[in-house]
């Protein structure tokens, strides 16, 4: 039997630390709005080109790549989630390692110029994630990334970045889950004649 108790305090901590994120009209929120539109436009121009974006994390992150696929597909944009594939996934990672499963995937897709890459990690430092911004760079691949804790070794590969100000794991995958819902609202905007 549950008890009676006032909510543990944490739970509202917690949430008071997301809204820190999002409520001030200051540099963390500003820069958060105005690095997802870029994105968004990112987005609508590989559309209106007959490109493909290629989404890929870890874990939590992993969860939100194919938060974001559904809702680019859902908005007919070719969108395809790079960790969904279990049997390329496993078999790749037990042949050549876990760090070669994005990389080898869009290698393998051939990911090019057209293309967008779009990486999420909260720490920005996963190995797998650094090979495929590294492929994807010898492949002149565009990249984005949507980060955390600094934006780690990634943001320096990606060709743009939104990065939550926030060290926590949690709050950084919240506040993406967040701006994944933004970027759908934003796309509901028609992105072509034809759409």
């Amino acid at each position: 039997m549950l008890s009676k108790q006032l909510p543990d305090s944490t739970i509202a901590d917690y949430l008071a630390s997301v809204g820190q994120i999002l409520s001030p009209l200051d540099a963390p929120y500003g820069r958060l709005v105005e690095d997802l539109s870029v994105l968004a436009e990112r987005l609508k121009e590989v559309h209106r080109n007959g490109g493909r974006v290629y989404v890929c994390g870890n874990g939590g992150s992993a969860a939100n790549a194919a938060h974001l696929t559904l809702h680019l597909r859902d908005r007919k944009i070719r969108a395809f989630d790079l960790g969904a594939d279990v049997p390329w996934v496993t078999a790749t990672a037990n042949d050549y390692g876990y760090e070669r499963i994005f990389s080898m995937a869009l290698h393998a897709l051939d990911a090019g110029t057209q293309d967008l890459l779009v990486v999420i990690s909260g720490s920005g430092d996963s190995e797998n994630i650094l090979a495929g911004l590294e492929i994807g760079a010898q492949r002149g691949l565009p990249s984005w990334g949507l980060l955390g804790m600094g934006g780690g070794k990634a943001a320096g590969l990606c060709t743009g970045t939104v990065i939550v100000d926030s060290d926590a794991y949690g709050i950084i995958e919240d506040v993406h889950s967040i701006a994944i819902h933004a970027l759908a609202k934003t796309l509901q905007l028609p992105l072509s004649a034809a759409s």
